[in-house]
Parts: C-alpha cells; structure tokens; sequence
C-alpha cells in the first residue's frame, strides 16, 4: 500500500466512525442531561464559597484576617516549606518574637472587629502566648514557631465561628420586631401615673 491509499483507508474510516457514533447517541442542542447522563464536572469549575452565607462587613473581616495571616505564617516557600513573616523576623533573638507577638496581636484586634465572643478571643490568646513561648526558645523554637502557625489558626477559628453563626442565624431566624414595637398593658404607664394621683 502506498501513502494515499493509506490516507484515504484511514479518512473511510473516521468518518464512518463518526457517523456510526452520532447515530447511536443523537443529541440537540437544547436537550437536558437526564439523570443517566451527568454534565461533565471540570477541575475549573469553582463551587460557591463557604463565607457566601456571611454579611459583607464579616466577610471583609475575614478576608483581611486571612490575607495579614497567609502573610504572616505563609508568605513565602522555602525548599519543602511555607514560611512567612513571623518566622523571618523570629530568627532575630528576643526581638524579632516580640515583633511577631504583636502583628499576631493586630490580626486578633482585627478579628475582634467581627463582634466575636470573648471565649473566642481566648482561644486566639492562647494560640499566641503559645506561639511567642515556643519562638523564645533559640534555635528549636524558631523551627516550631514557623511549624505552628498561629495566626492561620486563628483565622480558620474566626472564619469556624462566624459560618456557625451565620448559619445558626438563618435557621432560627429572629421573631419580628413588631412584637417588640408594641406596648405591654402589664405594666402601668408611669406617666399616667403620677398625673392621676
């Protein structure tokens, strides 16, 4: 066989193959996906947010949150790990983990902002008094204040809390106001009151 046999053998048979494939399985362009057939599921396409559910003043909360923390904790990769600024500046003896003891503060004042309980910014404390003990340590403690993490510890706790609460908000949503509006007829008015005796 020469070179336009085989040519023109293979063209036979694609298109008798593509024939045979849109014969079996016609499909028009305004035809639903039935339940046997699912639409194709693509790496790049995103799913809805978790933090669609919050207000926009507590999602622009947790977004600064998480931006001053992934810099903070994950600012840059070294070799097999993510290190950020804290780590950077906590090789500087003593300084540098009282510097990095107060821009973890500043991510928790930023946080507070979001009208969080105080139980939560305990927690948040805790991260960090645990983080500036571990980091005052030489050598050691500058290796697992950069494994530790407590600012993105503290911005997962922020953003935990405030879905639950959003969440717990829109199933249970409150009475209305107009209950509140009205007045009760318990209580004696204390300005007919006085005006009577």
């Amino acid at each position: 066989m020469n070179k336009e046999k085989m040519a023109k053998y293979a063209i036979k048979k694609f298109i008798a193959h593509n024939q045979q494939s849109t014969s079996s399985h016609p499909q028009t362009p305004n035809q639903q996906p039935t339940p046997e057939q699912h639409p194709k599921k693509h790496w790049w396409s995103k799913a809805e947010a978790a933090d669609a559910i919050l207000t926009p003043q507590e999602r622009e909360v947790l977004r600064r949150v998480k931006k001053r923390a992934v810099l903070l904790d994950k600012g840059m990769n070294c070799c097999c790990c993510q290190i950020g600024l804290d780590g950077i500046v906590g090789l500087i003896p003593v300084v540098g983990d009282g510097l990095g003891l107060l821009l973890a503060l500043q991510v928790v004042h930023m946080a507070m902002a979001a009208d969080i309980p105080s139980s939560l910014v305990s927690k948040m404390m805790l991260n960090i008094v645990f983080d500036f003990a571990i980091g005052v340590v030489p050598v050691v403690g500058d290796v697992l204040d950069i494994i530790f993490k407590a600012n993105t510890k503290n911005a997962i706790l922020l953003e935990d809390y405030l879905l639950k609460r959003r969440r717990g908000a829109l199933n249970n949503p409150p009475s209305s106001n107009r209950e509140a509006l009205l007045p009760t007829h318990n209580e004696p008015s204390t300005q007919y009151a006085s005006t009577s005796q």
